[in-house]
This record gives structure tokens, C-alpha cells and sequence, in this order.
């Protein structure tokens, strides 16, 4: 009998936790995640039928996080996702294609986004994610030091970049070490990889139009991580920050005089000191020629629907919601992250704000990264090829050469996929919205 009860009173316990409706769950990152709350109460009120519930996850533990669910079958319904992870979990199979909601929702118009940005977000043609918010890279600088150094506005093309670079660059000891670069760049730009922005202005590119061959031996490549290592040769950035821990108060300190960097920092310099207003801009990265192209890339993030999920249809009116004009202003105001859509700048105030313009102009000159999964790899070997040519340690030439040889091994299997008969395509009832 005891052992009766227990076995009922277990199914009770079981049963009971599921007496009540699933929740729909939506993991948002950092920031996004702890001020996303507040703009969702008009959601909750219009949709009383929908238990939404969000965890937020710590940026450094987002990417090990995402895998471990996919493998333990645990994934939420709606994730935010940095651009350049959606290839990796679209190669597994692991979320879910949106063309068929957006073409049932007239209200998001695909014009409405930064083109970069928007194919960014597609694997094989098939849309991953619906972008959230976007961001990418710029020019920043201060505009005292430059005026001091006779230059009225920033660099537009490479020659003058390099040119002010080494003006602004002070060695009043002639030791080698100046007291203040004319900027500072990565020696390992597998972060933020610089090289590829320039050899996309040159012309080149990282890898052929199918993804899966290196392209870095070519003429425009090699041309642009010789001029990126130029920087360091002649001493214009330095090839290691030391014990540097305060970037920003490096760069109002004088230390430096450019980077390249995201929109965060404006943000940050505001807040932390805003004794230096009117003394920095941002402004779009400088083109190999006047009338050239600027790019740089497409980042930022994007809300994404698991294939497990089932509750893809709640998880598209969570998304379509936040991807409203006015709810993307209100996201700006509590977050300052750039919306992803353009008509929701105006209603952001963002028109008024200088430096936000300065990215504006630059996300209508971004390109995405590679969609393949492979991405971070391919990232990391740049950055450990380059550092070699920003050392002197080879010429650019036949670092690119190791380089192209690395890219290819890492990309066999890719090669090797899509070398074999593609497979009738199947179609899950689930995943069939009538319209």
C-alpha cells in the first residue's frame, strides 16, 4: 500500500507540473536580457493567452550554452543570437527557417533593414533570424588632436589615414616608444578583423562565392594586410597595449588618437566622460579611393525560432512585436543598441545624435561575414597569420599562402557536403502554415 501511494503521489507531482500551460521561453543576452522586461508589458496584456518567460544568459557563456541545449534537447522557443553564430546552428539543423512568417506578415518589409545586416541573417538562401538590433565597425577619433595636427576632418581615403596616423604619432625621445600613436589597431585582429574590411574595399574577399575555397593569395588581399601591417612597421600603432586595461580612458587620456570600434563605445564615452563631448566623432571607415567602397561588417544580433520548438507560431508574434518601429525605439532608449530598422531611427531621436549618423552611413556599406559554421575558425587563423606579418616576422605574401592552406583544410568537409547528391527535401507537417 505504501509503496502504491508513493507511485500515485510521484504521478501527482509529474502531472502537476504540467497542469498549467508551457511557457513560452526566450533567452536574451546580457544587457538585452535585463532590459528587454519592461518593453515587453504591452505584449503580456495583448497576448494574455501566452506565458512568456525569459532567462537571460551572460554573452561569455552564450555560445557553450546554446550548443549544450541543442544537444540536450533543451533549446528555448525565441533566442537572441549574434549574426555570426546563425550559420553554425542552421548547419545542424538546429533552428528554424521564418520565410514563410514573414511572407504571411506584411508589417516587416525586408527594405526596411540595412541590406548587409539582412543577409547576414540568411543561410542558402533561407532566412534564420529577423535582426534585432545591429551594429558594425567604425572610425573613431579625436577631433582635438587631429585639428591640432592641421587635419579639419577625418581620413576618407587609405593614404590619408595612413598619413595622419603618422603625424599624430609623438616620439619626442625617438626610442620607439611614443607617447602617443596616431592609432591603435589589433596585432591579432581575430577579434575584429580588420584585414578582411580592407581587402573587401580592395576587392578581395576571404573566400570564393560558394564558401568553400580561401581566396587570401589574391593581389587585393595581400595588398590589404601589407597596408594594415604598414600601421606597425612604421610604428603609427603599437603591436602590444602592455598592462592597457582602460581603453577609453587610454583614448581620452591622448594615448591614441583612432580606433575602430562598435557603436558601445560612443555610448560609453558619454556616459563615463562626458567632459569630452565635442572633442571625438565617429565617422565611416576610410575607402582605398575617394568614391571607393567603406565596408566593413554586418554584425549585431537576431531573434531566431528553434526547430524544436512548438510554439513557433507564439514565438513569431514575440518577434514580430519586438520588431515594430516604435517598440524598436523604446529598445534604443533602454539598451542604446541601433535598431534594425531604418524608420525606426527617426522615432529613436537618432537623427540628432552625430555619431549615431556616422554608423548609420556605415551600415549602408556593410557586408556579412561568410555564412558557413566554420566562421570563428577561419577568424582565428587570420588573425594568427597577420600578427606574423604585423612582426616582421614574413612577408604578407607568404603568410597568406599558409594562410590559404589552413582556410582549405578547415573547409574540406564543406567541399565535401556539397560535392555530394543533394537529397529530396523533407518538409515536417509542423513546420506548414497555411495562409
Amino acid at each position: 500500500m505504501k509503496l502504491l501511494w508513493g507511485l500515485v503521489l510521484g504521478l501527482g507531482l509529474l502531472t502537476g507540473c504540467s497542469s498549467g500551460p508551457e511557457p513560452l521561453t526566450f533567452w536574451a543576452m546580457g544587457q538585452e536580457g535585463e532590459r528587454v522586461e519592461p518593453i515587453l508589458a504591452p505584449f503580456r496584456k495583448s497576448h494574455p493567452e501566452i506565458q512568456l518567460k525569459i532567462q537571460t544568459i551572460p554573452w561569455g557563456a552564450a555560445h557553450d550554452k546554446l550548443l549544450t541545449a541543442f544537444a540536450g534537447q533543451s533549446t528555448p522557443d525565441v533566442c537572441q543570437m549574434g549574426n555570426t553564430w546563425i550559420p553554425e546552428l542552421a548547419s545542424v539543423n538546429a533552428l528554424r527557417p521564418l520565410d514563410d512568417f514573414l511572407a504571411g506578415t506584411p508589417s516587416i518589409a525586408p527594405a526596411d533593414y540595412f541590406e548587409g545586416i539582412w543577409h547576414a541573417n540568411h543561410v542558402d538562401k533561407q532566412l534564420f533570424g529577423l535582426p534585432w538590433y545591429v551594429d558594425t565597425r567604425a572610425l573613431y577619433y579625436r577631433k582635438d588632436l587631429l585639428a591640432q595636427a592641421g587635419f579639419q576632418s577625418p581620413p576618407a581615403t587609405w593614404a590619408e589615414w595612413a598619413h595622419m596616423a603618422k603625424v599624430l604619432t609623438i616620439d619626442r625621445n625617438g626610442d620607439g616608444q611614443p607617447e602617443r600613436y596616431g592609432v591603435t589597431l589589433p596585432a591579432n585582429p581575430s577579434g575584429v578583423t580588420v584585414p578582411l574590411f580592407l581587402a573587401w574595399q580592395n576587392g578581395g574577399d576571404l573566400v570564393n562565392a560558394t564558401a568553400t575555397e580561401a581566396t587570401v593569395t589574391s593581389p587585393a588581399f595581400i595588398e590589404a594586410v601589407s597596408f594594415y601591417a604598414e600601421f606597425f612597421r612604421v610604428q603609427s600603432s603599437p603591436r602590444e597595449v602592455g598592462g592597457l586595461t582602460n581603453f577609453q580612458q587610454a583614448f581620452v587620456d591622448g594615448a591614441f588618437a583612432m580606433f575602430i570600434s562598435g557603436p558601445w563605445d560612443a555610448q560609453g564615452l558619454h556616459e563615463r566622460h562626458p567632459e569630452m563631448d565635442g572633442k571625438w566623432a565617429v565617422a565611416p571607415l576610410p575607402a582605398k579611393k575617394l568614391g571607393g567602397s567603406r565596408a566593413s561588417m554586418a554584425g549585431g544580433s537576431s531573434l531566431v525560432i528553434f526547430r524544436a520548438s512548438k510554439k513557433a507560431d507564439e514565438a513569431w508574434k514575440l518577434i514580430e512585436y519586438l520588431s515594430q518601429p516604435d517598440v524598436q525605439a523604446k529598445f534604443h532608449a533602454a539598451t542604446a543598441d541601433l535598431p534594425a530598422r531604418r524608420s525606426a531611427w527617426q522615432l529613436a531621436g537618432l537623427s540628432a545624435k552625430p555619431e549615431a549618423m556616422a554608423f548609420f552611413a556605415q551600415l549602408q556599406d556593410t557586408r556579412p561575414v561568410p555564412s558557413v559554421p566554420e566562421w570563428e575558425q577561419l577568424a582565428d587563423k587570420l588573425g594568427i597569420w597577420t600578427e606574423k606579418v604585423v612582426y616582421g616576422r614574413m612577408p604578407a605574401d607568404q603568410a597568406m599562402t599558409s594562410l590559404q592552406a589552413e582556410m582549405n583544410q578547415i573547409l574540406s568537409k564543406r567541399r565535401w557536403l556539397l560535392s555530394r547528391p543533394a537529397k529530396p527535401a523533407m518538409t515536417s507537417s509542423a513546420e506548414t502554415r497555411p495562409r
